[in-house]
């Protein structure tokens, strides 16, 4: 089954500021780690963290190109890992809880025939003919 996986509203990509930002402030981070819980100082770190924050502030138009990748490959990663986080769901949670129904036996919809009623009419038991306090 082919499915149109094409977004039906444009998405709207962030800022070239807000990109570089966000990419300083996850190398310092991880930078951060390194040295807290490793005892490490990465200067690669801290010189892509500093590259980063300088040119998200002076000339933010140098990260259009790898801001406009890094949302094509965003939107490319959302289209596979969603189907298959559906597909792990489905075989996790549904499919077992179904076939445990199935070997139980139990009729959850009502859908078993019995010749013997007359009708499958539901008589409701609560009167609801307020209609004050709809919503």
């Amino acid at each position: 089954m082919i499915e149109n996986t094409k977004p039906y509203t444009k998405i709207k990509i962030s800022s070239e500021k807000n990109f570089g930002y966000t990419f300083a402030f996850f190398f310092l981070i991880i930078s951060l780690y390194l040295y807290i819980f490793r005892d490490q100082i990465n200067i690669w770190l801290l010189f892509i963290t500093l590259l980063f924050f300088v040119i998200s502030f002076f000339v933010p138009k140098f990260l259009y190109y790898p801001n406009l990748f890094w949302n094509k490959l965003s939107i490319l990663l959302g289209n596979i890992v969603s189907p298959l986080v559906m597909l792990i769901l489905y075989f996790l949670v549904l499919f077992p809880s179904g076939i445990f129904v199935k070997i139980l036996r139990k009729d959850l919809l009502n859908k078993k025939i019995n010749f013997d009623k007359k009708s499958y009419w539901i008589i409701n038991k609560e009167d609801n003919h307020s209609m004050k306090d709809q919503f």
